[in-house]
């Protein structure tokens, strides 16, 4: 561990001081063993919560995750309704890749009495959940007009940006926020430029970990026939043309060909025809589900949407 590591990790302790004794220098594993005697113990329910707050946090910080979240599901066990811990529950399932799950803890908030601050946060998770779960960036897109998000736009328009590589998500956070680290990141501040990456930048908001994701576990239905207003749909574009500048609807963006191959015959079952195919984002390949936009791109938006199906229209790179 580097000196700066070892700095934050003791400023860390000390911020729990009511839990540590301060006559002695801390060991890591040690305190981890102490701690975990205390939640283990018949003390009172107060003393084994603190403890395994504390002991999930010790867990993060040593890069230990799924103890972590042990730790975090024994302190929901003794109080089930905390707020502030469904919230840290929720980003570390983000931080791992557990979107399904992480979306069950943030669910929890937003449909339950708490302060104001922290249904915003919940509810500003939740919508960056769906933009990488399915490629659908209207419900984070929609909170930028909203003014009690006014403190999130930033890192709403950087996602955005980050997600589709949009030049108009770009313009609005060099424009409305030029100073801030995502604007200077965005613009390809160098490494020299310490204020864009600063420790204040909330990396947290590119979620780590979507490349583990999971959306259709189960396993597709065998095939049936398309139903009668398959006729309907406007006819799609061949694959082999799906070419670069190409105008399509994304209903979904997968680091998986399987979950991309099982969203695209759902789209397909469905009376519609999809096309699966890969795509560069961020310097990774994923694999992308596009559907063609027809005479009118706003009615076959809505035909996927009545179908359960969202989608949005992108240029092929």
């Amino acid at each position: 561990m580097g000196s700066t590591r070892k700095f934050l990790f003791f400023i860390f302790l000390f911020s729990f001081s009511s839990l540590y004794a301060a006559e002695s220098p801390l060991n890591l594993s040690s305190e981890i063993t102490r701690l975990e005697k205390i939640g283990a113990s018949s003390v009172s329910s107060q003393e084994r919560y603190s403890a395994f707050l504390a002991l999930a946090r010790l867990y993060q910080l040593s890069g230990n995750n799924e103890a972590a979240l042990k730790a975090w599901d024994n302190a929901l066990k003794i109080n089930s309704g905390d707020g502030p811990t469904l919230l840290e529950k929720g980003r570390l399932l983000i931080s791992m890749g557990e979107y399904e799950k992480a979306l069950e803890s943030l669910a929890a908030i937003s449909t339950g009495n708490y302060a104001k601050d922290l249904l915003l946060e919940a509810r500003f998770l939740m919508a960056q959940l769906e933009a990488f779960h399915s490629g659908n960036l209207r419900p984070l897109a929609a909170l930028a007009d909203d003014t009690d998000f006014s403190e999130y736009r930033r890192l709403i328009f950087y996602t955005l940006w980050k997600i589709e590589q949009s030049p108009a998500w770009k313009a609005l956070l060099a424009n409305d926020y030029p100073l801030s680290p995502e604007a200077q990141i965005a613009n390809g501040a160098s490494g020299g430029n310490s204020k864009a990456f600063s420790a204040q930048t909330p990396l947290w908001i590119l979620f780590p970990g979507r490349e583990n994701l999971d959306l259709n576990a189960s396993p597709p239905a065998p095939p049936v026939a398309a139903p009668a207003q398959a006729a309907a749909v406007p006819a799609p574009i061949p694959a082999a043309t799906m070419t670069t500048g190409a105008k399509v609807l994304q209903a979904g963006l997968f680091s998986r060909e399987d979950n991309a191959r099982a969203l695209s015959e759902k789209i397909n079952k469905a009376g519609f025809q999809s096309v699966v195919q890969t795509k560069q984002q961020n310097s990774s390949s994923y694999w992308a589900v596009y559907v063609p936009v027809g005479a009118d791109v706003n009615a076959t938006i809505k035909k996927l949407k009545d179908a359960g199906f969202e989608s949005f229209p992108v240029t092929v790179n």
